[in-house]
């Protein structure tokens, strides 16, 4: 994925309990480097989330259908 910097399209996932970690101890640089990217398509809306970070396998997800 490429584009501006900061990425609208980017987002960064962490489990509750990960944020609360992080937060007491205010450490946000830990915070972002532990965080799994995920990218939102505008194209097709698919979310791509790379659990094992950039250098792992990403999955796709898609929106389902009413």
């Amino acid at each position: 994925m490429s584009g501006a910097i900061p990425n609208p399209l980017e987002w960064h996932l962490t489990s509750d309990q990960e944020l609360g970690d992080f937060w007491e101890s205010e450490d946000f640089a830990g915070l972002q480097q532990a965080a799994r990217p995920a990218f939102l398509c505008p194209a097709c809306g698919r979310i791509w989330v790379y659990w094992e970070g950039y250098e792992g396998e990403r999955v796709s997800y898609v929106r389902e259908s009413d």
